[in-house]
């Protein structure tokens, strides 16, 4: 299950809308390491290998073979002036 804050959705009504999140695994020696999902802004270029769902207001594309055990929101950051969208709940075990 992914949530979007309040936060995000008013920010991301302000640019477009949508927010995609793809996936981060990183391939070393000893094997594979998934430190979890990142989010974008926006409908990502590969749509049809997505799945589709409206959560608060917003366009929210996950991969198609994305699984979360724990609940995870997509929330916004601000450092500096500068707004980022990140997720929080993620855990690696």
């Amino acid at each position: 299950m992914v949530m979007i804050s309040d936060d995000a959705r008013d920010y991301l009504l302000d640019h477009g809308g949508a927010v995609h999140l793809f996936s981060t695994r990183a391939r070393l020696s000893w094997g594979r390491v998934d430190l979890g999902p990142s989010v974008r802004r926006g409908v990502p270029k590969n749509a049809a290998d997505y799945d589709f769902a409206i959560v608060n207001q917003i366009k929210l594309y996950l991969p198609r073979d994305f699984d979360t055990p724990s609940p995870l929101t997509i929330d916004l950051r601000r450092l500096f002036g500068i707004k980022m969208l990140y997720i929080s709940g993620w855990k690696l075990l």
